[in-house]
């Protein structure tokens, strides 16, 4: 019979909140990229 694992709230909790805010930090710069773009069009990589 396999043992059930049994996940503490907090770890979870605590990866999440991380997560968050690493995707607000990645939108701030990315804001801050688009930004930059604006003032160098020309400058501009191409997207594919």
């Amino acid at each position: 019979m396999r043992s059930r694992t049994v996940w503490k709230p907090f770890g979870p909790v605590r990866k999440n909140a991380e997560i968050e805010r690493l995707y607000l930090e990645l939108a701030s710069f990315n804001e801050r990229i688009q930004e930059l773009e604006k003032q160098h069009p020309k400058h501009r990589r191409s997207r594919h």
